[in-house]
């Protein structure tokens, strides 16, 4: 079975040069520093996911070992000002998750949308809300997304229509969650339209599988063109 993610076909409509270079080819190029600290925070959050589900009254933030996590997943010494921004995050994330429930946490889904195709991908968190299942994806930078780019957001769409078939007969909502400024953006209250998601990737999926020119899109600045 052959699998996609969003990732994927993000890159493929976003620069067909970087989806061939990265993808097909299989040239990596190295990670930033500001993607290693968005990777630090992002798992210090999962394991406090983790701590909250298992012993939501005894977790305290500070249980999570910033340092090591940063050593062991990033492979980066923090200076000062760097740790003590992730510990606010991180203390911050611990206020706002504290006495949710959590249903998943760095959760692998994969559903099929068309035949010998698969759509994979890891959804952040999922908690239930009482009214309604919220699908978070974190992101960590300075720029918010606003409503208006949530709602129409293909990555979130594919992460809802992932949840709706995990939790069906329940309304599954969608927000980007900031871990840098610590703001949750939602998604506004437009009514999800599944078949039309379905519709998309199947066209996605159809124009990688049928591709035969990769050309770079010069308005698209990356680290896998010269442009």
């Amino acid at each position: 079975m052959k699998q996609y993610s969003f990732s994927k076909i993000d890159s493929f409509f976003r620069c067909r040069e970087q989806y061939k270079k990265k993808y097909i080819d299989g040239i990596v190029t190295p990670e930033n520093r500001k993607m290693t600290l968005g990777k630090i925070v992002h798992f210090g959050q999962n394991e406090m996911n983790k701590k909250l589900m298992s012993d939501p009254e005894g977790f305290s933030p500070e249980d999570i070992d910033i340092n090591f996590i940063a050593t062991s997943v990033g492979g980066i010494t923090l200076t000062s000002d760097e740790w003590n921004e992730i510990n606010g995050s991180l203390t911050r994330y611990g206020e706002q998750t504290a006495g949710k429930r959590i249903l998943q946490t760095e959760y692998p889904f994969c559903m099929t949308v068309t035949n010998g195709i698969d759509i994979v991908g890891i959804i952040d968190r999922i908690t239930d809300e009482g009214d309604f299942i919220l699908v978070s994806d974190t992101k960590y930078s300075d720029y918010v997304m606003s409503k208006e780019e949530v709602s129409f957001s293909k990555q979130l769409a594919i992460y809802r229509l992932a949840a709706s078939n995990m939790y069906p007969g329940r309304n599954v909502k969608v927000q980007i969650y900031n871990a840098k400024t610590n703001i949750p953006t939602y998604e506004d209250d437009r009514v999800f339209n599944v078949s039309a998601t379905e519709e998309w990737l199947k066209y996605a999926i159809n124009e990688m599988e049928t591709a035969t020119q990769y050309p770079a899109n010069v308005n698209k600045f990356c680290s896998y063109c010269g442009y």
